[in-house]
């Protein structure tokens, strides 16, 4: 048993979301499932029974109503994505929305400003890895680890790139660890800790024992 709880966001509202819950159900594992209505990609999305069914076991984020960048589209139009995605989610599951993430994780200031004047109390990133604590009393926040087989050089340049040196001295001195075996190193921690996923790359990547085995 690990030291450390940790929760799992699983993101795009892909119908293999049906079998990352079932999988989570069965071990009890707490998860928030940041869906949007439609995929402007091309990627199926769930149904509104499935939605309802998914908020009966765990908490549901917004995730735009399209799934688009918000970046590349005007401010009122981006607006739009993100409060009719949660006004949907809402009426499906006849539940407050609190939590967003921005499709690919894209955003700039002028979207933190519209997503809290929608309401949400808090604004989920997305990077690779973080070793800092997670923290959803931040309006702001990171999760820890990206189920995903990145490299280690990867994982280091984005460290670099966001200029979080904290986190780019701890990725060097587990530098022999590859970037799904921090899972590990995160569990036999004692801060509690939050991965991300897609369940359309756990399968892209065979990805589901790891997933069975958390």
């Amino acid at each position: 048993m690990s030291k450390a709880e940790f929760i799992v966001c699983v993101d795009d509202g892909h119908p293999l979301d049906l079998k990352v819950a079932e999988i989570f159900l069965k071990k009890g594992i707490r998860a928030i499932f940041y869906i949007p209505l439609k995929n402007s990609e091309g990627l199926p999305t769930l149904g509104k029974k499935e939605i309802r069914y998914l908020s009966s076991n765990f908490e549901i984020g917004g995730h735009t109503y399209n799934h688009i960048d918000l970046t590349s589209v005007p401010l009122d139009i981006a607006r739009k994505e993100i409060v009719s995605g949660k006004e949907e989610l809402e009426d499906i599951i006849g539940k407050k929305i609190v939590t967003f993430c921005p499709p690919r994780g894209k955003f700039k200031k002028e979207i933190l400003k519209i997503a809290k004047e929608t309401g949400f109390k808090d604004f989920r990133g997305v990077r690779r890895i973080d070793f800092k604590k997670a923290d959803r009393n931040k309006f702001l926040w990171y999760p820890n680890l990206h189920i995903y087989p990145h490299s280690q050089l990867k994982d280091i340049l984005e460290c670099v790139k966001s200029g979080d040196f904290y986190s780019l001295a701890k990725r060097f001195k587990y530098i022999k660890t590859d970037h799904l075996g921090l899972i590990d190193v995160f569990k036999r921690g004692n801060v509690p800790f939050y991965i991300w996923l897609h369940s359309w790359e756990l399968e892209k990547f065979k990805l589901w024992r790891l997933i069975e085995n958390l």
